[in-house]
């Protein structure tokens, strides 16, 4: 055979390793011989009679090649139940790291759903406090500031707690999006200024950004932890990560509730929607931690997302439409509003799915490292 045979051979070969390595080793050679024998017979009946053959074998390579990786992240589940099985006892010890996990307990998956939950604890807190205040005569200054001092406390408290607890605890799944929010929300408050704030006696000024006092709590929280469990909870991270790429995507979704609060910077009696909105999320969450396999769980996030991004897309495109406030040069109108959303919500869908490259990476390491027999 001349020119096109030999060049489309060559090409299949490199899809070929694609394959998982035992299966290429196995069949490889038979795949390319069965080719070439296909082309050998179609090359007499012309050039487009080989062009066929190629179509027909490349139609086919993706379900093939999706049927294959399949059998093999089966395969090595069962392997690895295989190492944790006691024979003595009957039972299989330790956590079973593969894409059949067990589904979260309940308990777990409240805590799982906690960082969706907060703001919808502080606005309903907030509004109990403010009717509570607005029935009684305005109590003295040093009264204001002590109150919303503990209700600060109230809530950073325990978030702080759970913190340092998914640390010690070697970062099960329920403590991704407790990190991740409380890592960007830090970054977020080094550049922002809470004008009126006091605590404890200590008050903010119009132009005081808070800089380093943003890590403050986080570092506090990563010292103790540290001390109390050294070295160990930082390597299970590692492995839990590597063994679940979707526990990272966990992490990035934990900043959503953030994300709706900067969509929704400068709407006016916004409370009642930001808290339906962060139950959405919520219901993203509890979905993930009640999900055994991989795609379950990326699709959960994904559509905890994409559902609750459509309807703030909704409601601030309305709120928007023809409204003009005093900072704004000209009125808002809808179609920009919905663009600009558009636009945000792909870019957290793209940061989403960033993880799925260390899932791409632990494919390909399994796939040049033969698995062993069964």
């Amino acid at each position: 055979m001349r020119g096109h045979p030999k060049f489309l051979i060559w090409l299949y070969q490199v899809f070929l390793r694609l394959y998982p390595v035992d299966f290429r080793a196995e069949f490889g050679d038979e795949m390319v011989s069965v080719l070439t024998q296909a082309f050998s017979e179609a090359v007499h009946r012309g050039r487009g009679a080989v062009w066929t053959v190629f179509q027909r074998e490349m139609r086919d390579l993706p379900v093939s090649l999706w049927g294959q990786h399949w059998s093999r992240f089966r395969k090595e589940g069962r392997l690895l139940q295989m190492e944790n099985f006691n024979s003595a006892t009957g039972k299989t010890e330790g956590k079973i790291a593969s894409v059949e996990e067990k589904p979260a307990t309940w308990g777990e998956t409240l805590l799982g759903m906690g960082p969706f939950l907060i703001a919808p604890a502080i606005f309903i807190t907030g509004f109990l406090v403010t009717s509570l205040f607005g029935a009684l005569k305005p109590p003295p200054e040093p009264i204001l500031t002590i109150v919303s001092s503990i209700l600060v406390l109230i809530y950073v408290g325990p978030f702080l707690f759970v913190l340092g607890l998914g640390w010690v605890k070697g970062f099960p799944r329920w403590s991704y999006p407790y990190w991740g929010i409380a890592l960007l929300f830090s970054i977020w408050l080094m550049d922002a200024a809470t004008p009126g704030l006091r605590f404890f006696g200590y008050s903010f000024e119009h132009d005081d950004l808070w800089g380093w006092r943003a890590w403050i709590p986080v570092a506090l929280v990563a010292v103790v932890a540290f001390l109390l469990s050294r070295i160990r909870p930082l390597r299970l991270l590692a492995k839990r990560l590597w063994q679940d790429w979707t526990r990272l995507s966990f992490a990035i979704y934990g900043v959503l509730p953030l994300a709706v609060l900067l969509a929704f910077d400068e709407v006016h009696a916004e409370e009642a929607y930001v808290v339906a909105l962060n139950l959405l999320l919520g219901l993203g969450a509890l979905c993930y931690m009640r999900s055994i396999y991989t795609w379950q769980r990326i699709l959960s996030l994904l559509a905890g997302l994409l559902v609750t991004w459509a309807a703030a897309t909704v409601y601030l495109a309305i709120y928007w439409n023809g409204r003009q406030e005093p900072w704004m040069d000209n009125p808002g109108n809808w179609v920009d509003t919905a663009l600009w959303m558009n636009k945000l919500g792909g870019f957290l869908v793209l940061i989403l799915l960033v993880p799925a490259c260390l899932g791409l990476l632990r494919l390909f390491v399994n796939k040049i490292r033969p698995l062993p027999s069964a």
